[in-house]
């Protein structure tokens, strides 16, 4: 089963469709929206805020989860939003937002609500985030 489209305690439904066959372009829906999951449909775009590990790095992984993404999601309200917990590589966290276009991620970020997103980062890591901004070229 696809599972591109994410919403908390929502389990995405396949819609009924006679062409084309292949999950790449399949739709899917939750109750709030439909989303077409291929190249060919609608653009959205991910932006992914990874956490580079790093001797003396500190991370405080229930506060991002329970008090730092929720003013993020509330500030910005992503389309989805996917917190990792990194168990082993470069990274000990990252959380992935997705925006229905490049327009809707700029006037996001463009939030009053953004500077105190980032005002809150100390208080759960002292690691300076990268970001990366991705165009979802397949679910």
């Amino acid at each position: 089963m696809f599972d591109g489209v994410r919403a908390e305690g929502l389990e995405p439904t396949l819609l009924a469709e006679q062409e084309p066959k292949s999950c790449a372009s399949a739709s899917f829906a939750t109750p709030a929206r439909v989303v077409r999951a291929t190249g060919y449909g609608l653009i959205m775009i991910k932006v992914s805020v990874y956490y580079p590990s790093s001797d003396g790095s500190t991370f405080d992984h229930d506060y991002y989860r329970t008090k730092h993404v929720p003013l993020a999601a509330k500030a910005w309200n992503p389309t989805s939003t996917v917190i990792d917990k990194g168990v082993n590589g470069p990274y000990v966290a990252a959380v992935h937002m997705t925006f229905d276009s490049m327009e809707a991620m700029g006037a996001a970020l463009g939030s009053p609500l953004t500077a105190e997103v980032q005002a809150d980062v100390p208080n759960y890591t002292n690691i300076v985030p990268v970001m990366q901004i991705s165009e979802i070229v397949e679910g």
